[in-house]
C-alpha cells in the first residue's frame, strides 16, 4: 500500500518537496529475493547475506529506513544502485539511520520525470555476534520514501525460484580477501560469491541461506544450528515460507565442516522433506572434494522416491590457490558458470515427472 505521510527529516535534506510518497515494505511492488525475508506491512527482516530487494519507482527521490535496534558491532552493510549503475555502499549504525540513495548528477535534469529500478542487496553480516536468537546482525527495513507523488511498480519475476543453503563458502566470507582487514563485515561481499552470481546467470531468483561454519551435522557461528534445526526457519522461531513462491530447486553446499563425519543421514533428513518434495534438489560435492561417496548413497536412496535428487561433482570448480575461501574473482570467473551449468538441466526439467538421476 503507498500512503502520503509528512516528509521525514532527512527526505527534507535532499532539497524535494514538503511531502513524501511512503512504500510500506509489505507493498506489492516490491520484489523479494526468496525464501530467506521475513516481510511485514512495517519492516523487511532478514540476517542472511545475498538476500535482495528490487522495485521500479518513478521520480528522482529515494531514501531507504532501518531499524537497528538490537544490532551490534561491527554493523551489518548493505549495497543499493539504481538502474544498473555503480553499487554503492551503505553500513548501518546505531540509530536507525536513513539513507539516500542517490540516483546521480543527470538524473535531476535529465530522468527525473522518468521510473527507475532500486536494487538492494545485503552485502555482509558479522560472524562474531549472536545472529539465530536474538538476531543482532539482522537488516531490516522499514520504508521507502519517494518523491511527492511517486508510483511504484513491480518488476518482472524470474520464472524459477532457487534455493541454496550453504556455509561461509556460500555467504560470501573473504570474497574480498582478508589480509590487514579486521572486520570480517568489510571482507565479506555476498554479491560476489557464487550463490547470488547464479541469479545473474540464471532465469530464476535465488534465495541464499548460509551461515559460516555451519554444516549438516553441527551448528555454527553466531548461534546457527546445524542444517537440520535451521532449514526451516528465517531465524530462531520465525517459520521460513516455502509457498509464495515454491522451491523449483534446492541447491546445497554443505560438509566442508563436516570434516569425516558422514553425512547420508542428516542429508536424506533434509531432502526427504515435505515442504522441499515438489523441488529438484542439487547437492554439490564441497570444494575440497570431501563427502562425495556419502552424496552417492543419498542420490541411491532416494532413487524411485518421486524426488529428483542429484549429486553435483566440482571437481575443478576450484584449485584453493585463495585457501578455503574463493576471492570475489574467482566465484565470479569460474565457480558461478560452473554450478549454472549444474541447474540449468534441473530447471530445464523441474515439470517432468520422471526424476534425473546424475548431471
Amino acid at each position: 500500500m503507498v500512503l502520503k505521510i509528512p516528509v521525514f527529516a532527512c527526505f527534507a535534506l535532499l532539497g524535494v518537496a514538503c511531502s513524501a510518497t511512503e512504500l510500506s515494505m509489505d507493498d506489492p511492488s516490491i520484489l523479494y529475493s526468496p525464501y530467506n525475508w521475513g516481510v511485514a506491512r512495517q519492516t523487511a527482516k532478514t540476517i542472511n547475506p545475498g538476500a535482495y530487494f528490487r522495485v521500479v519507482f518513478s521520480g528522482e527521490a529515494c531514501v531507504l529506513h532501518t531499524n537497528t535496534t538490537g544490532s551490534a558491532e561491527p554493523f551489518s552493510q548493505f549495497w543499493a544502485r539504481v538502474d544498473g549503475g555503480p553499487l554503492q555502499q551503505f553500513v548501518l549504525s546505531g540509530g536507525s539511520p536513513s539513507f539516500n540513495v542517490s540516483l546521480g548528477p543527470d538524473y535531476a535534469t535529465t530522468f527525473s520525470t522518468g521510473s527507475h529500478l532500486l536494487e538492494v542487496v545485503v552485502k555482509s553480516t558479522t560472524e562474531t555476534k549472536a545472529r539465530w536468537a536474538p538476531q543482532s546482525t539482522a537488516v531490516a527495513f522499514t520504508g521507502i520514501s519517494l518523491a511527492d507523488g511517486a508510483v511504484a511498480r513491480a518488476p518482472a519475476r524470474k520464472k524459477f525460484n532457487v534455493l541454496v543453503y550453504g556455509d561461509s563458502i556460500t555467504e560470501g566470507v573473504r570474497t574480498l580477501g582478508w589480509k590487514g582487514v579486521a572486520n570480517d563485515t568489510d571482507r565479506n561481499d555476498a554479491v560476489r560469491d557464487y550463490s547470488y552470481q547464479l541469479g545473474q546467470a540464471l532465469p530464476a531468483e535465488v534465495g541464499v541461506v548460509a551461515f559460516g561454519a555451519t554444516g549438516l551435522t553441527k551448528g555454527g557461528s553466531g548461534g546457527v544450528p546445524l542444517l537440520a534445526g535451521s532449514w526451516n526457519l528465517l531465524w530462531a522461531g520465525a517459520p521460513r515460507d516455502f509457498t509464495a513462491p515454491a522451491p523449483d530447486l534446492v541447491v546445497y553446499n554443505e560438509g566442508t565442516n563436516d570434516g569425516s563425519t558422514n553425512v547420508t543421514d542428516a542429508f536424506l533428513q533434509i531432502v526427504r522433506k515435505r515442504e522441499l518434495a515438489g523441488a529438484a534438489h542439487l547437492l554439490l560435492v564441497p570444494f575440497n572434494g570431501g563427502h562425495k561417496a556419502d552424496i552417492q548413497l543419498v542420490v541411491a536412496a532416494m532413487a524411485g522416491s518421486g524426488t529428483t535428487v542429484v549429486m553435483g561433482d566440482t571437481a575443478g570448480f576450484y584449485d584453493g590457490k585463495d585457501g578455503l575461501h574463493p576471492y570475489g574473482y574467482n566465484h565470479m570467473a569460474f565457480i558461478a558458470p560452473k554450478v549454472a551449468e549444474l541447474c540449468l538441466p534441473l530447471l530445464a526439467k523441474v515439470s517432468c515427472s520422471s526424476p534425473v538421476q546424475n548431471v
